[in-house]
């Protein structure tokens, strides 16, 4: 179980979650405190593991004690998760900005992944046109809701992943996003796949993102399944 950082739309089900799976191994970028009585490990680059023939390798934060360098708080420390590798990977940023991108960008120069969840929602201070034109995702995912008070994802965010040609879908109207490392220029929508019938006729029922998405769940063991 990784907890990326302490804030609530993040950490908020903690407790919960401890009391339902007293046995997982637990991950954080913070101390929980009461909330979890059990061990938590801190999530640092370099830590890395395998579970069921799929790799798992923490990018983010640096060091277990690392500072960032200007006022970040919480989200400039979130654990950065790379699931897989090469093309079908995905990688998980938490609620880094842009610069914690740079970091990462500094000390994986070559890093390419299959699925991108973008940072913070979606939002403008982060998902910079430098991590775009890096990381090259075969696909970005936008954690949203629907008609949320911050607006995300943020129009720059959008523009940017527009202007380098990126395909892009949210959750806000894509509803749950399905993503298998072993198609990874293919992801499903849940609102697409199981549309309610007053959607039947809908021509675009998705809403807004880069591009239609689709595809069988075919999959084995070693691959990469994905449900945000």
């Amino acid at each position: 179980m990784v907890i990326s950082h302490d804030d609530n739309d993040h950490a908020g089900g903690l407790s919960t979650l401890a009391q339902a799976f007293p046995a997982a191994s637990w991950w954080a970028s913070f101390d929980p405190g009461a909330r979890h009585a059990g061990p938590v490990q801190t999530c640092a680059a370099g830590v890395s593991g395998e579970w069921d023939g799929v790799s798992f390798q923490f990018l983010h934060p640096p060091t277990p004690d690392w500072a960032p360098p200007r006022q970040g708080g919480d989200h400039a420390r979130s654990c950065g998760l790379l699931v897989g590798r090469g093309r079908a990977s995905a990688l998980l940023t938490g609620d880094i900005r842009s610069e914690e991108e740079a970091v990462l960008l500094d000390a994986y120069p070559t890093l390419k992944v299959g699925l991108l969840v973008a940072a913070h929602h979606g939002s403008q201070t982060s998902t910079s046109e430098r991590w775009l034109k890096a990381v090259k995702p075969e696909w970005v995912a936008i954690q949203a809701g629907w008609r949320n008070r911050y607006g995300h994802p943020h129009a720059a965010v959008v523009r940017r992943l527009d202007a380098e040609n990126l395909r892009w879908v949210n959750t806000a109207t894509c509803g749950a996003i399905a993503w298998s490392s072993a198609q990874p220029s293919q992801v499903i929508c849940e609102r697409e796949k199981n549309r309610r019938y007053w959607r039947a006729n809908d021509a675009d029922g998705r809403g807004n993102s880069r591009e239609n998405a689709g595809g069988n769940d075919s999959r084995e063991k070693g691959d990469l399944a994905m449900i945000d």
